[in-house]
């Protein structure tokens, strides 16, 4: 329908007493005072330290605040680390350092053990005011100059003397711009040297500042903002702003975007880009204004909220991302605004309240006006009506009422009759044609004819497919058919049959309560309904239901609106409101935080307006947008971890901890620094080293781990904005919890080693003990075996002599006194020998060749020297070398007397010893006699049953060597035969240990 622009504008001149002006503000405020924590009310400077925390500086304390709660800083006397006191005139921040500037001094606080190191500002500085911190030291600029401290020495070098400064900003990281009275000084800080350059303006300047793309601002003396850049060494203007009838000038600050400018009559905001001028103010009865309009400090953190501080007023924030939505609140429109129904009125909203008021709001000019006003009638529905401009119906609790809107009057509509169904409430109107129209009632369904005032039809219960009377709204389909949502079901109503058709009623064993209809461009159905959240109606039938448990913000959903982008659906519930994504069901809420009127929202209430724009109404207000201009907060959401606690004693923060196995019970708090008041953000956590996975812990900001196993572990924490984007950074923290002591691998290797020593010294204990017992064994056996071999060698002795004195009888009985002369002097020799051998186990090499020499020669005089003798020395052979004794000399005598003696033609003994390695001496006795078995017959005839014991005695030497040292000789005996296989001799190898000690 058109609506002259002429009726409308006399409609609202004749309203004038009737209407709100609501104030458009740009910038919408938050308040934070000493009511949230704030330690006093006057905020004087705003700083952001490395890590995201805002400091702010106060009449009384200096306020660490994390947009939950706040950490104050004041002076104590007995604490010299503690700020100076004083006023906190400004606050400037370089790496972990913040430095303040108080009335006193200036103090540089560490920000993360709050310990503070003060300096005292000389006497001949007069009035300081503005402070900076940078890699060079703490910059001062007062009335009579600028100068720099060193940290070191804490002396104050002045860099421009006797000039009153007006301003101390960074320009392009490595430069400071600062402003006198009438002068531009570029100081260049690089390399550990500091060159200025003066630039001369041919103006007075009150106050600068440069935003991050160094564009600079100047407030002149003239209330005046001149706009430029340095190029080249010169201040080139830009652009020349006007401000007008201005109060005191305070601070300024530049954004990006934006000019602030501080006075005591409130803030100036200007666009860089249009140089356009808004004037923000405090307003009563508006809580998005700001606090008070003496202002004394701006400030944008790194989110791009922008602080403003103010005098009495405490701090004011502007979030960009804050107010998404256009609202107007029963608090700006100054009575209460619970709305109840909503029409586009020529792309203007008609709004009625639940107190009978009907109003009309324009949404450019933010104005709302009242048309009418039913005092106590609820007013559930507002429709044009097409047959009769300027007309409009209103279904209410008390039957339909005729609005004329452009005379604000609203007369009732009395039916021939009085219909019963008509007398009760009326909760929706649907246009049918001309002056006709369907209502919907609580005792069922009416088509009346508002012109004649006829009711033409009447569906009920009772005669009709309806299920329940109480009908709550209507959804055109078509010319010929529309949908009747009701407290029991959907049905169809289709003109040409002339009846009423179910759609959807129950779901589950549950009587659907509808009370809203959408249908989508693949001609589905969604449906809102109460309590059991969306429904979604396919063509082929099949009912899809989306609840809080996929993400819905509300079970109860009140109005639906397709956006113009036809990918959209908006949901208006009873926690705010929730967009779909028809694409895949994908939900996204928003809520009161985002600037809506409030979170509960009213039953239909929404309208789509000609320019794409859609309105909801809700128990404060209504609120309205285009979808396609939301925009999210992408900016970062920075996360730290604030307090670590174990069982409940507080640690200082590090980035590494080491605890003791009884520090076990440990906790953390944590905190987005993004500045989002209402508890938005989501926190996810995890400890390697115990779980992996992460755990959403929702807006909780702490997470206790109590009974931790002795290990290495490390706790990760991340979290996201309202509008779901995670911060960049993982704040992490390692630490170690110690095993108990007796727990450690140096306990236990010591236990490990002290029960092996005491293993060992066990073992040992029993070796000595068994190796006494042994040792005493074998020195009696040593002493037995000892014993023995003198008995043997008593033995061996008197045979050898028996032998001897043998040969010597024959010499004698055969007349051969000079043989048996020379044989007695060699057999004295020889006995001698044995004698002085008698008490040795062993006996050198070259003696044994020396006696086995003396006694062959005495055995060849014995036998008329009737057997050649060859001696083999090896030189191998070291002499020196001891070997047992009476071992050779038996098998060297056999060799002569069983082998040699009985043999009548030529006969030869050899002898010859070589070292098979230096621990073996290998003796070969070989003889070229009768060999063994010839002899042993020869014995045995000659001995009338005598038995020789050289043999054996030999051997029973060689086993108690064996005994007694471990070893013993190894003796080989080979008979030699030739080549017919008779005898031919007797070999022996005796291989001999050598004794080397």
């Amino acid at each position: 329908m058109s609506f002259n622009p002429r009726i409308k504008s006399l409609f609202l001149i004749c309203l004038q007493a009737l209407l709100f002006q609501v104030q458009a503000q740009i910038l919408r405020f938050e308040q934070i005072d000493d009511k949230l924590g704030l330690s006093q009310n006057s905020v004087f400077s705003i700083e952001q330290d490395s890590c995201g925390f805002l400091w702010i500086g106060t009449e009384d304390g200096l306020n660490r605040f994390d947009g939950y709660s706040f950490d104050v800083l004041r002076y104590h006397e007995n604490d010299p680390a503690s700020i100076y006191p004083g006023r906190i005139q400004q606050l400037s921040s370089f790496s972990n350092q913040l430095g303040v500037l108080t009335e006193s001094g200036i103090s540089l606080v560490n920000t993360r053990t709050f310990k503070s190191v003060n300096y005292i500002i000389p006497i001949h500085i007069n009035s300081p005011r503005f402070l900076k911190l940078t890699a060079f030291g703490a910059w001062l600029g007062a009335d009579n100059g600028l100068f720099l401290l060193d940290y070191k020495s804490g002396s104050f070098k002045p860099i421009l003397k006797d000039l009153p400064i007006t301003g101390i900003v960074v320009h392009d990281r490595n430069y400071l711009l600062v402003s006198s009275a009438d002068k531009l000084l570029y100081i260049k800080q690089q390399s550990g040297k500091i060159e200025k350059e003066v630039l001369n303006v041919d103006f007075l300047i009150r106050g600068l500042c440069v935003n991050d793309k160094n564009k600079i601002a100047i407030l002149t003396d003239e209330q005046s903002v001149i706009i430029g850049s340095l190029k080249a060494g010169e201040f080139i203007a830009s652009s020349t702003v006007q401000l007008g009838n201005a109060g005191n000038y305070t601070c300024m600050y530049a954004t990006p975007n934006l000019v602030l400018i501080g006075f005591d009559d409130g803030l100036r905001s200007i666009n860089f880009k249009t140089g356009d001028v808004q004037v923000l103010r405090h307003e009563s009865g508006n809580k998005f204004s700001l606090s008070t309009n003496k202002i004394l400090s701006i400030f944008e953190d790194r989110n791009n909220n922008i602080w403003i501080g103010t005098r009495t007023g405490g701090l004011n924030r502007y979030h960009p991302f804050r107010f998404k939505f256009n609202s107007l609140s029963g608090e700006e429109a100054g009575f209460g605004l619970n709305c109840f129904a909503l029409s586009n009125w020529n792309n203007d909203g008609l709004v009625a309240t639940d107190d009978g008021r009907v109003l009309l709001f324009d949404f450019g000019r933010r104005s709302l006006a009242q048309v009418a006003n039913l005092p106590g009638i609820g007013i559930y529905s507002i429709t044009p009506r097409p047959d009769l401009q300027g007309h409009a119906l209103l279904s209410t609790q008390d039957g339909i009422f005729d609005l004329t809107v452009n005379k604000g009057k609203a007369s009732r509509i009395n039916l021939l009759g009085e219909n019963r169904l008509i007398s009760r409430q009326c909760n929706a109107l649907l246009h049918e044609s001309e002056s006709r129209f369907w209502v919907g009632t609580r005792e069922g369904l009416l088509l009346v004819d508002v012109q004649s005032r006829e009711v033409l039809k009447t569906f009920d219960i009772a005669n009709s497919g309806l299920s329940g009377n109480n009908v709550r709204t209507f959804y055109r389909l078509n010319s010929g058919s529309f949908l009747i949502a009701t407290t029991r079901g959907l049905y169809r109503y289709s003109i040409q049959g002339d009846q009423i058709e179910p759609v959807l009623v129950s779901r589950n064993g549950r009587k659907i309560h509808v009370v809203s209809v959408l249908m989508v461009p693949d001609g589905s159905l969604l449906i809102g309904t109460i309590s059991q959240g969306l429904l979604v109606q396919k063509k082929d039938g099949s009912v899809l239901s989306i609840t809080d448990n996929q993400g819905l913000a509300n079970n109860n959903v009140y109005g639906l609106l397709l956006a113009s982008n036809r990918r959209e659906v908006w949901m208006s519930t009873n926690s705010g409101l929730s967009r779909l994504d028809l694409r895949d069901y994908s939900i996204k809420n928003y809520d009161s935080y985002d600037g809506l009127q409030g979170n509960e929202f009213n039953e239909k209430v929404a309208c789509l307006l000609s320019d794409n724009q859609l309105v909801f109404g809700g128990v404060n207000g209504f609120s309205w947008f285009t979808p396609e201009q939301l925009k999210d907060d992408t900016s970062n959401c920075p996360v730290v971890i604030k307090q670590i606690k174990v069982f409940n004693k507080q640690l200082d923060l590090a980035d590494s901890l080491y605890l003791t196995y009884k520090e076990n019970d440990i906790s953390f708090d944590f905190v987005a620094l993004d500045y989002n008041f209402v508890g938005n953000n989501r926190y996810y956590y995890k400890i390697e080293g115990l779980k992996e996975e992460w755990i959403d812990a929702g807006e909780r900001r702490f997470a206790s781990f109590s009974q931790l196993p002795p290990g290495e572990y490390r706790f990760l924490v991340k979290a996201s904005n309202a509008d779901g984007i995670f911060s960049r950074n993982i704040a992490s923290i390692r630490f170690v919890i110690a095993q108990p002591w007796w727990q450690t691998w140096l306990f236990k290797g010591l236990v490990l080693f002290m029960t092996l020593l005491l293993i060992g010294f066990g073992f040992y204990w029993r070796f000595k003990v068994v190796l006494r017992n042994e040792q005493q064994k074998m020195k009696v056996s040593g002493m037995m075996g000892e014993l023995e071999l003198k008995a043997l060698r008593a033995q061996m002795n008197p045979h050898f002599i028996f032998n001897s004195l043998n040969s010597i009888q024959d010499f004698v009985l055969n007349h051969q006194g000079m043989e048996a002369a020379k044989y007695l002097s060699k057999f004295a020799k020889l006995v001698r020998m044995i004698l002085d051998n008698s008490e040795s186990t062993f006996i050198s090499i070259s003696q044994k060749i020396e006696f086995l020499r003396l006694y062959i020669e005495l055995e060849s005089l014995r036998m008329d020297n009737g057997f050649e003798f060859h001696l083999a020395l090896d030189k191998s052979v070291n002499l020196d070398d001891q070997i047992p004794t009476m071992v050779i000399q038996p098998f060297v005598e056999n060799a002569i007397w069983h082998g040699l003696q009985y043999k009548t033609t030529h006969r030869v003994l050899k002898l010859s010893l070589s070292m098979e390695d230096e621990n073996i001496l290998t003796c070969i006795i070989e003889d070229n006699g009768i060999g063994r078995e010839a002899a042993m017959k020869i014995r045995k005839e000659k001995s009338g049953g005598h038995q020789s014991k050289a043999m054996k005695i030999t051997a029973e030497r060689i086993e108690i060597l064996k005994k007694l040292y471990g070893f013993g000789p190894n003796i080989e005996v080979i008979d030699l035969v030739d080549s017919d296989g008779a005898a031919c001799g007797t070999r022996i190898i005796v291989k001999l240990p050598i004794h080397h000690g």
